[in-house]
């Protein structure tokens, strides 16, 4: 039991079955503790009287006057039930022993489901944007998506937030979208929010026991309210990357794009997922125009927007001089690189350069930080062999350390770029 405990514990994660619940609250209530995590489920999300009941006796010992401090407040706290609680490095608090996570984090995930909880701090943490903190609160018996947000609103070391939201309890969409509203004045914040079809909706009653609500309602409060909105992991990923590595790349709701790569056909597959998106391809000033041409040969290059510069795009000079033109120009707001690493180790050879990919990223870096410009990486590949994953990899790698974001796929660097304009029409 808590009362033959040596001290008063702060954090309780409760995992036997639901029908103990209330006694094991009312008994943390009398020694003092301040928050338990009821990891069990049984409760709302069954649909049944008995998982109801068992909620609301919870409730009401929340709500009784032993767990009022002399200022009226809560001594202890509730998170879920059905939930793995809050994961905190910087605190020492994981979900699983051995999980990776380390404390200086940027981003705070709020995830309704546990298990979307732990895949999204991995997913962001191996790739290059470790996690600040991530609250799984499942039912939300007591406390909320809501009270998580107002906490990362005002903490200082949260510079971006990330939900996987299915639904909200009754009455509390109002306080949601404003803090939404208010968080997004100093910092962005991007949902993923499903529950968008109506079997979804049944699968999340049966899951958190939510209410799911009118999704193109919500998506339109959202909107108003300034958050960017993802339909999948990897696009909420994308979407929380650029807005935290290329914050001001807009201006007055625009963003002009320059596209650079090495091919023709790929160039034009840019140029129409960007444009399905909304997005502007950018004009290229005369001046410009002159640069790339002398820069480049006129055999097998193409110099206005979209820049293919063919071959000669993996001569490491030659690449760095099209990117500085490129981003140095007046109506480019975001430039967007394409890379073929499969491709490097016969131009490592042929140009006598062991890592020729360390030379093309430092140039992405210097050319970004040189023109204060934002610039996305698209990283092409069809090979599955453990080589070519190896080299892909490394280059990965050499843009995560730099802060350049890169993109598998051009859907997914275009949703990040639209991600980028949503967020700035709405500020």
């Amino acid at each position: 039991s808590l009362s033959s405990l040596p001290q008063v514990p702060d954090y309780v994660l409760y995992g036997l079955p639901a029908r103990k619940a209330p006694a094991f609250v009312e008994e943390a209530v009398t020694v003092g503790a301040r928050f338990v995590v009821l990891f069990t489920s049984g409760f709302n999300e069954t649909n049944r009287e008995e998982g109801r009941a068992l909620a609301r006796e919870i409730r009401a010992i929340l709500a009784s006057d032993a767990n009022r401090d002399e200022m009226g407040r809560r001594r202890l706290r509730v998170v879920g039930p059905n939930c793995l609680g809050i994961y905190n490095p910087a605190g020492g608090l994981a979900y699983f022993a051995g999980q990776s996570g380390e404390p200086g984090g940027r981003v705070s995930v709020i995830s309704q489901s546990g298990g979307q909880g732990e895949l999204l701090i991995e997913f962001f943490t191996q790739r290059g944007l470790p996690t600040r903190m991530c609250a799984s609160v499942g039912n939300s018996l007591d406390i909320g998506v809501t009270e998580i947000l107002d906490f990362y609103r005002v903490d200082p070391f949260t510079e971006a937030v990330a939900c996987y939201v299915e639904g909200l309890r009754e009455g509390e969409g109002t306080r949601f979208v404003r803090l939404v509203r208010e968080t997004t004045r100093t910092k962005p914040v991007a949902i993923w929010k499903t529950g968008r079809i109506k079997e979804a909706v049944s699968a999340i009653s049966s899951h958190t026991g939510v209410l799911a609500g009118d999704a193109e309602i919500f998506a339109a409060a959202l909107r108003q309210a300034g958050a960017v909105q993802a339909d999948s992991m990897e696009s909420l990923y994308d979407a929380t990357a650029a807005l935290l590595l290329c914050p001001g790349a807009c201006r007055d709701g625009h963003l002009r794009v320059g596209i650079v790569g090495s091919g023709g056909g790929f160039s034009v597959d840019v140029v129409d997922t960007l444009g399905a998106h909304g997005l502007e391809r950018a004009r290229f000033t005369e001046t410009t125009l002159k640069a790339l041409s002398s820069a480049l040969p006129e055999i097998n290059t193409f110099v206005i927007n979209p820049v293919d510069m063919g071959e000669r795009g993996y001569d490491p000079a030659v690449f760095a001089r099209v990117l500085e033109i490129c981003a140095m120009d007046e109506n480019v707001d975001l430039l967007v690189v394409t890379r073929e690493t499969e491709r490097y180790p016969a131009f490592g050879t042929w140009f006598g350069i062991a890592d020729i990919g360390a030379l093309y990223a430092q140039s992405i870096a210097d050319v970004a930080q040189k023109s204060g410009k934002p610039v996305f990486v698209i990283v092409t590949g069809v090979r599955t062999d453990l080589e070519a994953h190896r080299e892909r990899r490394r280059f990965l790698e050499k843009l995560e350390a730099m802060g350049i974001p890169s993109f598998p796929t051009v859907g997914r660097a275009a949703g990040a770029a639209a991600a980028l304009r949503a967020w700035s029409r709405a500020l």
